[in-house]
């Protein structure tokens, strides 16, 4: 297939260069196949799924955003489209998908929050955490008084003023938060509960355009390595797993906090390169930009017991104004980083949450009017070891 789209308009003058350009295609060629098949097993079609899901439609889900199992119920937060009269996040019973209450007062009063970024739940003491990137915030709710309809966080914790460049945060510890600073080097970050770096893991990847980045300082630089290759940043829910899944490029980046390991999961594309961007800006503004035919790649991740879900899109802005659709795959992953099925949804959707236990998938749909799809998880996966 290669050879067939080749087009030699090169004149070569020896037979070495004949043959160099020859053994350079094979390695070429031999390259490429390698890394398709580090990503996708022999057996890929005998585990891939074809999923129909159920949707859900709820009046008080005005706008959802992301999705959240903890505590054995199911929290879908919504985004900055909502009126400001609005609860940030509302609360369902996983099995039959009632809504059961709503929390997060939408403000910027005392225990109040303007955003909920992401949930986590603090093992100590069985308290919910809602990390507002907005304003900076930890907020905890007391998971037994869910339902007395207070929609104000029972304590708050705003965030050291000398961790203003951590922009997406997780409390790690009792002692430590781990972030994506829009400053360091690394991809992964510590910080103590003062607000002070204590260290970082795993450096951002580069890019194949460095000319872009001449001339840049070492903190611009590693500002634009970060927003080039920004992503959603997802915990394991109580546990030590955390990821970033990039937005723009088919790379997962994971690490472990209680081990500090650093995993990587690199596809489906059989090449790691980065689509073409541009440095737009100065100063405060300096950043990196994707045109609107830049293809989404990785849109949400979720760790569970068994294995690692990843929803992946593959289709761009000016795909989805034209068709709605954002993302219908879910690779899902091994902790040793295999691939061990491929899941085809019916629905286009832009958010995941996974029950293993009651074999469901959790979406959000991203059609006109978006609610929560639920799909059956095969039994193949299921009934892994």
């Amino acid at each position: 297939m290669i050879f067939q789209k080749m087009k030699w308009t090169i004149n070569l003058g020896s037979k070495t260069t004949i043959l160099t350009s020859f053994f350079l295609l094979i390695l070429s060629f031999i390259s490429c196949t390698k890394n398709e098949e580090y990503f996708y097993p022999e057996n890929i079609d005998e585990i891939t799924f074809d999923l129909k899901g159920e949707k859900y439609v709820y009046d008080t889900l005005k706008s959802p955003y992301r999705l959240f199992l903890i505590d054995n119920k199911l929290f879908a937060t919504q985004d900055t489209k909502v009126n400001f009269d609005e609860p940030m996040i509302h609360v369902f019973d996983r099995k039959t998908l009632e809504r059961i209450g709503s929390i997060g007062q939408n403000g910027l009063g005392p225990n109040e929050m303007l955003f909920a970024s992401h949930l986590d739940i603090d093992s100590s003491d069985s308290t919910l955490i809602v990390f507002d990137g907005r304003n900076k915030r930890l907020s905890k709710f007391d998971l037994s008084l869910l339902f007395d309809k207070r929609l104000v966080a029972d304590r708050q914790t705003i965030l050291p003023s000398n961790m203003t460049d951590a922009y997406k945060t997780y409390r790690a510890s009792d002692t430590s938060y781990m972030s994506i600073s829009a400053q360091k080097k690394f991809i992964f970050n510590q910080y103590d509960l003062s607000g002070n770096w204590i260290k970082g893991y795993g450096s951002w990847p580069d890019v194949s355009n460095e000319k872009q980045l001449v001339g840049f300082s070492d903190m611009e630089r590693n500002y634009l390595l970060g927003s080039i290759n920004s992503g959603w940043y997802k915990k394991q829910i109580g546990g030590d797993w955390y990821a970033l899944a990039m937005n723009y490029r088919d790379r997962i980046e994971l690490f472990n906090y209680k081990t500090k390991e650093l995993k990587s999961i690199k596809g489906p594309d059989i090449k790691d390169e980065i689509q073409p961007f541009k440095i737009a800006g100065s100063g405060t503004g300096l950043g990196g930009a994707y045109g609107w035919d830049a293809n989404f790649t990785y849109r949400d991740i979720t760790f569970k017991d068994k294995c690692i879900y990843a929803l992946y899109g593959g289709h761009s802005q000016l795909d989805y104004q034209e068709t709605n659709i954002i993302a219908k795959t879910i690779f899902v992953f091994s902790y040793d980083m295999k691939l061990k099925s491929k899941l085809q949804l019916d629905k286009s959707v832009v958010a995941l949450e996974v029950d293993e236990e009651l074999g469901k998938i959790f979406t959000i749909t991203t059609d006109e009017n978006p609610g929560i799809a639920v799909f059956d998880l095969p039994q193949e996966i299921l009934n892994q070891d």
